[in-house]
């Protein structure tokens, strides 16, 4: 990330990449840092004693796992060591948007502003080979042209992915039910193929029907025995096992698909398990949590702090892809090993039969095809904007190829993921969805030409009375999206908090894929695969229904499908609500649309059973009463069909519903659903439902479901400006007590620079034993000198984690003002080289680190020139201990003997700090209204503002502190 320095510094060559982060040691344990003795094994004492997931945030390159040794055999560009300083921090879009604007003004003048950077490209970072200060044509050219070269690649790489994900889904789904004589790699449509096309007749057997797979045609899985004389090369396991004697009394095909399912639902959950990502730290609210300590104020204490724990292969990622666009460093969730794992855990999963979508991920596994595709171009990847730009566009091409949509995936960008996007960001999203759709339809993973999940077109029309049903199909579908977002909230406290159930994510999933074996295998609805289930019920009543039981034309027919029907409901209701929250790659997109489509479709039965019973079947045409029906039933009766209502766009209006009732969404499904069916009549009847369902489920529950992940997961995600926040509350009445500045202190520690240790044995959850208590505050006073010791710039920097503020700073005050900030991430990078210093060169005595130049200075200023002279006396010390050999210790031997002018270069740069401090805060008020900051953090993305009182520094507003507190209020 260009907020944060490069972690490999030039000179000389410390290889800070192969060992851990040493700051983070102090995140959770108290660790002994160089405490002056000789040995040269204590670099490999402190880290050994140290391997601990709790307590550090290894990279998948520092840590020994299979998955880092199978990966660094690939391209650099494609497994690059992250900057791991940034881990669990946010980004400032305010500086973003600076870098972004120098980068286009050099291109725009063609030229550079200073000297060629190199974060553009390193293979170009030469001066002559750039020309001197003009930009080369050629070089200019990949410049321009690079991203849209990018978001072609993207693209296809996504397509390719998403076509292996439909080839294997279908084998695997039909494995579950049989085997290919001839091969049993082949799946069943392509088993069939060539018995299809052989046919004599020329006609299709009824056993094979119009479907969404291979050359259009699937089997009618309903009926083993006519699959088998049609495709004598595909056998079913119930035609298998059916000439074992006990067959009747113990199904083996049933015993085969429950244990398959388990299985491959198992292996899904141990590849997800491998993704495990510890670091940073996770606030949550303790027993009695939010009690006031005043009018205004919280107690902090009330929050219980733990490290945060995620898996970049559970779970849908659009809550966390969400919150990455938004300013919020997640290491390695896009990177190439969670694209692997999820791929692959997403199969089986998905294949396992569970009642889980793909759609989510999708959007996941394509924002992280960006992430990976955009290092092979470091002008983009190392600039946030412009990697944000990149992420978004490909984070539309996993909704337009999971419904086939490309517009969907656009609009889906703008609704759910990114608010803000002016017209040219606009555009290469909608380039990135469209050029993936298109080359998902080269592929043609279907074998119909087609990129949609079904093909469906509705002829019939609808009446005004049927206005009335939509709005109660809306209303079904916010309900159950209130009832599944409260589930999933209340499900995790009570069920996965049992002894039996905690901690054991596996046991976990096998009692749910054993529940889903157990009961889906003997309902037609509920064991089809998800896609051929809700194609079914979508496709109208005439001559191309796939399945005739679903249009019943007698009363029993109508009492016997509506019974299979609700039973089918009832339980895809209720495994979905258990399913998700799985360590398992789960969407909630088309488990939402199947349980909307049954509804919808028993919905329509009820209205044409009525019509079946009180219209059609009249024996007396003189009765009053079925006068009156009859008169009702024209009103609501289409005139231009023969049924009475159109019982394929019901189920589909239903499903958009439900779907809009989860995710409250509004425009992105109306797309979605246009789409899907290219029906211009049935646009409003869809937009009225959907419209309902957000409608009543913003009353029975204020969030969505990913806004609702979002705060059980304490994600820093900015809410919505329209989220009303006191007006009575100032910016300065939520800061805590450290962080304002106090005119009285001083605001240094005692230095000692003879003797004390730059490393000091400390433990962060009893800080004030470093201090006394007037100096815990969370700024640095520079009025006197711009020289801090280190030990100061620990002891602050362990305040930060107290506070668990790893992406907060430090004010640097000088006679009161706020001259500049010094952030986490910067601060604990400096930290790390001036302690890796320190064990390699055996220093014990106290450094000293610049953070203000000294032209603000006086220059008769004596305490700068001590400070000076002592961290040259250091160094003189140390040049003369390297001038000699230990030639007493077998096997050690000094390697490293630089001269004297190399040595002092060397610390001056890792003491010079002034580089890291950022001079152009941003400042208001501490009595302005807080909603005034919440405007400045969201429209701006800056990470913090400094409060002002009389023109003189009062504090600093994190946003994180803000956040929390417009959680805690509503």
């Amino acid at each position: 990330m260009p907020n944060t320095p490069n972690v490999l510094p030039s000179e000389p060559k410390l290889n800070l990449s192969k060992i851990k982060s040493l700051s983070k040691l102090d995140i959770r344990s108290p660790v002994i840092f160089g405490t002056g003795s000789s040995n040269t094994n204590a670099l490999e004492r402190v880290i050994s004693n140290s391997i601990n997931e709790q307590t550090s945030l290894y990279t998948s390159q520092t840590n020994g796992t299979v998955a880092s040794k199978l990966l660094s055999i690939g391209p650099k560009a494609i497994y690059a060591l992250r900057n791991y300083y940034n881990d669990f921090t946010t980004i400032d879009w305010a500086k973003a948007y600076i870098s972004t604007n120098r980068f286009n003004y050099e291109l725009e003048k063609n030229k550079w502003i200073a000297n060629p950077p190199e974060k553009f490209d390193n293979s170009y970072s030469s001066i002559d080979e750039l020309s001197g200060n003009t930009i080369p044509l050629y070089y200019k050219s990949y410049l321009v042209l690079g991203k849209w070269i990018l978001i072609v690649i993207i693209g296809f790489v996504f397509s390719l992915i998403a076509f292996l994900i439909d080839k294997f889904e279908i084998l695997l789904v039909g494995f579950k039910h049989g085997y290919c004589r001839t091969n049993w790699f082949a799946s069943q449509v392509s088993c069939c193929a060539n018995t299809i096309h052989d046919s004599s007749s020329g006609t299709i057997p009824q056993v094979m029907l119009m479907n969404l797979f291979k050359s259009g045609y699937l089997l009618n899985t309903k009926n083993g025995a006519a699959i088998s004389e049609s495709c004598p090369d595909w056998v079913s396991w119930s035609n298998l096992f059916e000439t074992i004697p006990f067959y009747r009394n113990f199904r083996f095909d049933f015993l085969i698909y429950v244990v398959l399912t388990v299985i491959l639902a198992h292996l899904a959950c141990i590849i997800t398990l491998s993704t495990k990502l510890t670091g940073g730290v996770f606030t949550s609210p303790s027993d009695g949590a939010h009690s006031k300590t005043d009018e205004n104020t919280y107690d902090s204490a009330t929050y219980e702090v733990a490290p945060r724990i995620m898996y970049t292969a559970c779970g849908s990622g659009v809550p966390e892809v969400k919150t990455i666009l938004s300013g919020f460093v997640i290491r390695r969730f896009l990177g190439t090993y969670a694209l692997i794992t999820k791929t692959a855990s997403l199969i089986l999963a998905i294949a396992s039969g569970m009642s889980l979508g793909k759609e989510g991920p999708y959007v996941h596994l394509a924002t992280a095809v960006g992430n990976i595709a955009s290092r092979f171009f470091p002008f983009i990847d190392e600039n946030d904007l412009l990697k944000k730009q990149i992420l978004s566009a490909s984070a539309s091409a996993g909704v337009a190829l999971a419904f086939g949509s490309p517009l969907g995936g656009v609009l889906f960008i703008l609704e759910e993921i990114n608010h803000y996007l002016p017209s040219h960001q606009l555009f290469q999203i909608f380039f990135c969805a469209i050029i993936s759709t298109l080359f998902l339809k080269f592929l043609n993973p279907y074998g119909t030409g087609k990129t949609v999940l079904f093909e469906l077109k509705y002829s019939s029309d609808w009446n005004t009375v049927e206005l009335i049903f939509f709005i109660i199909i809306g209303i079904a579908g916010g309900i159950f999206g209130a009832c599944f977002v409260k589930f999933v909230e209340w499900w995790p406290k009570k069920f996965r908090s049992l002894k039996l159930i905690k901690d054991r994510p596996i046991f976990e999933v096998f009692c749910i894929a054993m529940l889903t074996g157990l009961v889906t295998f003997w309902n037609p609805y509920t064991k089809q695969a998800s896609s051929e289930l809700v194609m079914d019920l979508a496709t109208p009543c005439g001559v191309n229904e796939i399945d005739r039981s679903l249009c019943p034309t007698t009363t029993d027919q109508y009492f016997k499908e509506f019974g299979s029907l609700l039973f089918a409901f009832t339980v895809k209701v209720i495994l979905t609500f258990v399913t998700f929250g799985l360590k398992l790659p789960c969407g909630i997109y088309v488990p939402s649309m199947i349980a909307g489509a049954l509804y919808g479709r028993m919905f329509a039965m009820i209205i044409q059973w009525f019509n079946l019973t009180y219209n059609l079947n009249i024996t007396n045409s003189n009765s009053s009463t079925m006068g009156t029906t009859t008169t009702i039933m024209r009103f609501i009766c289409s005139k231009n069909s023969t049924e009475c209502v159109d019982l394929g766009i019901y189920s589909m209006i239903s499903a958009g519903a439900f779907m809009a009732g989860v995710t409250r969404m509004n425009i992105t499904l109306v797309t979605i659903l246009f789409e899907l069916t290219s029906s211009y009549t049935y646009v409003l009847p869809i937009s009225i439902s959907i419209a309902v369902a957000n409608w009543a489920g913003s009353m029975l529950e204020k969030n969505s479901l990913y806004e609702s992940i979002l705060i059980s997961n304490d994600y820093p995600f900015m809410s919505s400006e329209t989220e009303a926040i006191n007006p009575f509350t100032t910016a300065g009445d939520i800061i805590h007590d450290i962080d304002t500045y106090n005119e009285k202190e001083e605001n240094e520690l005692p230095e000692t620079p003879t003797s004390a240790s730059l490393l000091p044995e400390v433990e962060i959850s009893r800080v004030e034993q470093l201090t006394d208590e007037d100096n815990n505050k969370l700024y640095i006073d520079l009025t006197e000198s711009p020289y801090v010791t280190a030990s100061v710039l620990q002891a602050k920097f362990i305040l930060l984690l107290d506070q668990c503020l790893l992406d907060g700073c430090l004010p640097l005050i000088k006679n009161q003002v706020c001259v500049g900030l010094i952030y986490f991430s910067e601060l604990e990078f400096c930290l790390d080289k001036l302690k890796e210093f320190s064990l390699k060169y055996e220093v014990v005595e106290e450094i000293y680190c610049k953070l203000l130049s000294t032209e603000r200075y006086e220059q008769t200023n004596d305490s700068i020139r001590v400070h000076e002279k002592h961290n040259a006396s250091v160094i003189h010390r140390l040049y003369e201990e390297r001038l000699e050999i230990d030639y007493f210790n077998y096997g050690s031997v000094m390697t490293l003997n630089p001269d004297y002018l190399e040595l002092s270069a060397l610390l001056d740069d890792m003491t010079n700090l002034v580089k890291y401090v950022d001079c152009s805060p941003i400042f208001i008020n501490n009595d302005s209204e807080l909603s005034f900051a919440h405007l400045i953090f969201d429209r701006i993305g800056n990470r913090v503002i400094v409060l002002l009182k009389n023109g003189h520094y009062y504090g600093v507003l994190h946003k994180k502190v803000l956040i929390d507190f417009c959680r805690r209020e509503g």
